[in-house]
């Protein structure tokens, strides 16, 4: 597969009769390390979802992992769900007064694979949608993933539709956990879940290579950061942006200086406070932004302050806790599944955009069967906030 230039291995595996009730598989440590070395991927097909693994989620494997399949077949079980998710107050917000109805079978999947993201896709039923143009778009517009996890948290996510051909095909979200996965059709526009659109959100914002790539899995660097805010603010018009009076106050990066393609952004973003150098002569534009320093550049963007408290047990005494505590309080970064918040890690190009996405209320683009980087893949688990951070909304 990787002297073919694939970027994944699929393994279908199909119950045409519909006789299954539960399907397992196992994917052994082995195996993931020989994909993940390859630069492949894995996509697991079946009839009743698809699981898209990517390489830095196998590569991160330490154990043998299971999976367990288990469509919800009886009436009595869909309806049960039916019911629980009308009374959930996400889908009764995200509803209003209308109706809600599920959308083929529910799927639950238990894995001992957690905290790590995993795209999935549950399939459309083709008998499902209306047959008229206008009447099935209208349709499409209005479907939910309504997730009852095993801890008792509930989630509804606001899924990207994949096409085959002219064809609706299923829905595409990533997960970092397994549960019950259920897909609605609540009768209502949803125009946003979790936030309403600003109208003046258009240019893109994020940038991919000359080579037509995006390289959503390398790591995001300072002065990539740096021209992201500074494109995010110019989009909105944002003005604290200092005047070019103010220029005994410039910094003078000596690792920086004219020649740095990010020049402009680096010194109107640390003028502005946003960001700041490791010492009045160094910026450090290529070394790779950590969490918590995400955090302390959100705060001080978005002016949060005052008190607040977190509750991950790897942040105490850490230099950026205030900050990490307000962004948490303000739901711009969440923690992880295990409850830690790992201040010290990394994000990647394609971690970033979802978060951006999230704190400028960005949704992912929905609609498109294609895609304008050769690395990102339809099924790709930051698809769909790859395209809104790299495309012009109208």
């Amino acid at each position: 597969m990787k002297a073919e230039g694939r970027s994944s291995v699929r393994l279908v595996m199909p119950d045409s009769k519909d006789e299954v009730s539960e399907l397992e598989f196992a994917l052994p440590k082995d195996t993931a390390k020989t994909l993940a070395d390859a630069g492949v991927g894995l996509e697991v097909y079946t009839n009743h979802a698809r699981l898209i693994l990517s390489p830095s989620t196998l590569a991160s494997m330490d154990g043998n992992r299971q999976f367990t399949l288990s469509p919800v077949k009886s009436e009595a079980a869909i309806q049960a769900v039916a019911e629980r998710a009308k009374q959930n107050s996400l889908v009764q917000e995200a509803a209003g007064q209308g109706e809600v109805r599920v959308i083929g079978r529910p799927v639950m999947i238990e894995t001992n694979l957690q905290g790590q993201s995993v795209e999935m896709v549950l399939p459309l039923p083709q008998q499902s949608l209306p047959n008229s143009a206008e009447e099935r778009q209208a349709f499409l517009s209005n479907l939910a993933v309504y997730v009852e996890h095993g801890d008792g948290t509930r989630e509804l996510v606001q899924p990207t539709l994949l096409w085959d051909g002219n064809h609706p095909a299923g829905l595409s979200f990533s997960v970092n956990k397994f549960s019950t996965f259920t897909v609605l059709h609540l009768n209502k526009q949803i125009a946003s879940i979790g936030g309403e659109q600003e109208s003046e959100r258009s240019q893109p914002y994020m940038q991919g290579y000359p080579n037509g790539t995006f390289q959503p899995a390398r790591r995001m660097t300072r002065a990539e950061l740096a021209e992201i805010l500074f494109r995010l603010a110019v989009d909105r018009s944002e003005q604290p942006l200092v005047e070019s009076s103010a220029s005994q106050n410039r910094p003078n990066y000596t690792d920086v200086a004219g020649q740095n393609w990010a020049a402009e952004a680096i010194d109107t973003v640390t003028t502005a406070g946003w960001m700041k150098g490791y010492s009045s002569s160094t910026f450090a534009p290529e070394r790779p932004i950590t969490r918590a320093e995400m955090a302390t550049v959100l705060a001080r963007w978005k002016n949060l302050s005052g008190a607040a408290s977190a509750t991950f047990p790897d942040t105490t005494g850490h230099w950026a806790k205030d900050d990490i505590a307000r962004v948490q309080q303000a739901d711009y970064m969440h923690g992880m599944p295990d409850g830690s918040f790992q201040p010290d890690q990394t994000l990647s190009r394609a971690e970033a955009v979802t978060l951006f996405n999230r704190v400028w209320k960005r949704e992912p683009v929905s609609f498109t069967n294609s895609s304008r980087w050769s690395d990102v893949p339809v099924g790709h688990w930051a698809f769909g906030d790859i395209a809104a951070a790299t495309t012009r909304i109208r």
